[in-house]
């Protein structure tokens, strides 16, 4: 009985640890397969694009190297149900990963169940507990991994089944799940290896059974890199690996590229002993570059060549540790960067897979240390492993309390950011990716002037830290530049976006109209021109291009220019407030005042708290000698914005054209 119900409490156990991560926010780069991917939003009409397309092919059209249409496939399909809530995509990662500790718990009792209840126990918890899963969890964009090492222990299992009852059902059923954990994630090809070796270990296949599995793994990988290449136009298809991406393209040799990628062999050890600190991101410059004569390089070797040595020394009499070393080493090999760069560092998501090897290889090291005592196979006392190694479960007790408190990390954007930025603040990407959400997510939804000011200065801080890690990082000095432009400091938001425009390839559309704002409002007006055209070469129907083009042509006094591009922009949006109020300002200038008053009137109907409409309103009635109508106008703009210099100014010269010299003396601004 007990036996049967350990499954289900894996299961438990997983929901139960993951549970604080169903009321999080989509975080990192989870927009970019669900709330911002053309295709996902389309709900499952879109799946033909999604399976004959690169992963982030929704949401831009970069050549990459991934096709991992699954994950986004079942995410297209959740948008039908839950749309852009984050809630029902958390859910489904931790269902999923309570199926994946159950399905582990059964595959471990049909391998072990020459040992002990406690070892495949032990090796499941801790699996299921361990902190490092905590990306791969709470971050809703990697039901890729999660889906990956599913099907692989599905494969695995009906491999397992078929090897016993030889019934061709089973072997389909292993093509299909190998299948789906390939079109999971790209680097589920390590199951061609795995597989063999679990059957090795574990069993022995006859030649028949052999050359049959053989044929099926041969068949459905050439089926998979057919997909692939017809999505991707090529096998590999990766484009130039930038430094901020992988640190270890801007190593001067492969010696140093090889002797980094060793070291960060070595810290994936340490973070699976001891998973402190974590991190979403290791890249430029978290980890520096490194030779062979570095201590700690020379120290992860010893320890890689311990492990190798173990390995090798277990391989004929097919120990559990040396199966698990290999696993480990298997399973990581396509993302070490050893043979190949790939877009990355390192990560923890890539230790996923990797983990289990690791527990079960600690498990087994265990297990040999405690070999002296009697070895129960069946029975409650076969729960717990003899004498002092239950002390050992305060491991997995002590890593399931780190997991649960990690996952609080992941809330947000802003909670996840703060927390990493303090434990690997030499971070390029953390520190834009700080900024940028203090930017976009506090500054511009904060309505008191003060606090938006301060954030806006914050997020600069981090990007600026950014830059000074990464000078060439063009997406930390657009931002900047953003950010400048919202504080009214032009000049230095002109010098950001000449740097973003040295280090960027191609600008979209709207961020070419945010240089052009700066260049404008900088007064270097041809320049401002350039950059909205540039907009409008890429989205001809661009309303902001357009829009700052009228204004701009007008502060010249170019007016018809103006009215030329406001009227088209107006076509595009005829009830846009600003593009009615730019248009009142051309006929203004063109002392047209009641055409002006016409369109000042328009904007107030879409914006009833536009200021400058109505200063601007009060304005061309007093220039036309109507100054109780200058007034009132001047009165409601004052009742929205009391501290404003130039409204009271407006205000006390009214007055004092009325005769009024009280009430231009009350209405007179401090200097």
């Amino acid at each position: 009985m007990a036996v049967r119900l350990l499954p289900w409490a894996a299961a438990l156990l997983a929901f139960l640890i993951y549970a604080n991560t169903l009321g999080h926010g989509f975080t990192v780069d989870d927009d970019t397969v669900i709330s911002k991917n053309k295709y996902t939003v389309q709900g499952i009409s879109a799946l033909p694009e999604i399976f004959s397309t690169p992963y982030r092919a929704g949401f831009h059209d970069r050549k990459e190297g991934l096709y991992r249409p699954l994950p986004v496939a079942v995410f297209a399909t959740l948008h039908e149900v839950f749309g852009d809530q984050p809630f029902g995509y958390h859910l489904v990662n931790v269902i999923v990963y309570g199926i994946t500790a159950a399905v582990l718990v059964k595959l471990l009792l049909i391998l072990l169940f020459a040992y002990p209840l406690w070892v495949p126990a032990f090796i499941s918890l801790l699996f299921t507990v361990h902190p490092l899963h905590t990306e791969v969890v709470a971050n809703a964009k990697s039901l890729d991994e999660l889906l990956a090492l599913l099907f692989f222990l599905l494969a695995l299992w009906a491999s397992l089944h078929y090897l016993k009852s030889t019934k061709s059902a089973s072997l389909a059923a292993t093509g299909v799940c190998y299948f789906l954990s390939l079109l999971s994630k790209e680097s589920a090809i390590a199951a061609l290896v795995l597989l063999p070796l679990t059957w090795y270990y574990f069993h022995s296949p006859r030649r028949s059974q052999w050359m049959a599995l053989a044929a099926t793994l041969a068949a459905v990988t050439i089926g998979y890199l057919f997909l692939r290449q017809q999505a991707l136009g090529g096998l590999v298809n990766f484009g130039k690996i930038e430094p901020i991406n992988n640190s270890l393209a801007a190593a001067d040799s492969y010696a140093e590229r090889l002797a980094t990628a060793i070291y960060i062999l070595g810290i994936y050890l340490r973070l699976l002993f001891i998973p402190h600190p974590l991190s979403y991101d290791y890249s430029f410059n978290t980890i520096a570059l490194r030779g062979f004569a570095d201590s700690a390089v020379l120290l992860s070797l010893l320890a890689l060549g311990f492990l190798g040595f173990l390995a090798l020394r277990g391989w004929k009499r097919k120990t559990l540790l040396s199966y698990g070393i290999w696993f480990f080493a298997i399973s990581l090999a396509p993302v070490a960067n050893i043979i190949l760069l790939i877009e990355s560092t390192m990560a923890e998501r890539f230790l996923y897979m990797p983990s289990l090897g690791f527990c079960i290889a600690a498990t087994a090291a265990l297990y040999s240390v405690c070999r002296r005592h009697p070895i129960r196979t069946h029975g409650f006392s076969a729960w717990l492993p003899p004498g002092r190694l239950r002390f050992i479960l305060l491991i997995p007790a002590l890593f399931a309390l780190k997991t649960v408190w990690r996952n609080n990390d992941w809330k947000s954007n802003y909670t996840l950011l703060m927390r990493d930025v303090q434990t690997h603040p030499q971070s390029a990407r953390i520190r834009y990716a700080l900024g940028s959400v203090i930017i976009y997510e506090k500054a511009l939804k904060e309505n008191n002037a003060r606090q938006r000011e301060q954030w806006l200065r914050e997020g600069i801080k981090h990007l600026q830290a950014g830059v000074s890690i990464l000078p060439t990082y063009g997406d930390a000095w657009f931002n900047m530049g953003f950010a400048y432009n919202e504080l009214g400091q032009y000049d230095a938001a002109v010098t950001s976006f000449e740097r973003a425009l040295e280090h960027t390839d191609s600008l979209s559309a709207a961020r070419w109209v945010q240089v052009g704002i700066a260049y404008g409002e900088s007064g270097r007006y041809n320049d401002a021109y350039r950059s909205f055209r540039a907009a409008l070469a890429i989205n001809d129907t661009s309303f902001d291009a357009l829009n700052n083009l009228g204004m701009f042509y007008s502060r010249q006094g170019k007016n018809d220019s103006a009215i030329f591009f406001l009227q088209q922009a107006l076509l595009l949006r005829p009830a846009n407030s600003k593009a009615l109020y730019n248009m009142g300002n051309v006929y203004a200038a063109r002392a047209q005042y009641p055409q002006a008053i016409g369109y000042y009137r328009k904007a107030l109907v879409e914006e009833p708290g536009f200021v400058d409409a109505l200063t601007n309103l009060g304005n061309c009635y007093g220039v036309q000698g109507k100054y109780d109508s200058a007034l009132v106008y001047y009165h409601q703009a004052l009742a929205l914005s009391p501290d404003n210099y130039n409204l009271r100014n407006n205000l006390s010269l009214t007055y004092r054209l009325k005769g009024d010299t009280a009430a231009a003396a009350r209405y007179r601004p401090q200097p």
